[in-house]
């Protein structure tokens, strides 16, 4: 079984306590399993970013 190495990488990378489990097996379930990954990782790097500007304002607020 191969799936997208950009798919495996957004498995790997995202800070999820498990990366999902990938069962494939047509090229339909491959995309959507993607993009659930995918969707996943873009939330979480956008709570990140969040976060980021957040603790920028309060150090800022602190000064």
């Amino acid at each position: 079984m191969q799936y997208s190495r950009y798919a495996m990488r957004l498995a790997t990378r995202s800070t999820l306590s498990t990366p999902p489990r990938i069962s494939i097996h047509t090229p339909k379930q491959a995309a959507k399993q993607h993009k659930i990954i995918s969707r996943k990782y873009n939330l979480l790097s956008v709570q990140f970013r969040l976060g980021r500007s957040k603790l920028k304002e309060s150090k800022l607020l602190q000064r």
